[in-house]
């Protein structure tokens, strides 16, 4: 069963009921733990997942986590253009990143 958990940054849930499925899936929760991109701990009775400034997806086994920008569409692409300096910064719809094989 694939479950999609929404976050903005900065933000936390707990999932009760879920579990990561296996060693592997651990190991890549504590390496992101450890890198300081999302904070994801084992609960007797879930999942505690707690946001950062980091923005994207992470699929963990059946679970994939959503990080979206706390601000959304041109305001935030506006800010990004000048803090930056970039003058064609092009958007793109969607991005895969699959860290499972590293």
């Amino acid at each position: 069963m694939n479950q999609t958990v929404n976050l903005k940054e900065w933000d936390s849930i707990i999932l009760k009921d879920i579990e990561l499925p296996d060693n592997d899936t651990r190991h890549i929760a504590k390496a992101l733990n450890n890198k300081g991109i999302i904070e994801i701990i084992e609960l007797k009775g879930g999942l505690s997942i707690c946001s950062n400034s980091y923005v994207g997806r992470i699929r963990l086994g059946e679970l994939q986590i959503n990080v979206y920008p706390k601000i959304n569409g041109m305001p935030l692409y506006k800010l990004l253009r000048y803090a930056y300096g970039l003058r064609e910064l092009k958007l793109f719809n969607e991005a895969e990143h699959d860290i499972g094989k590293f």
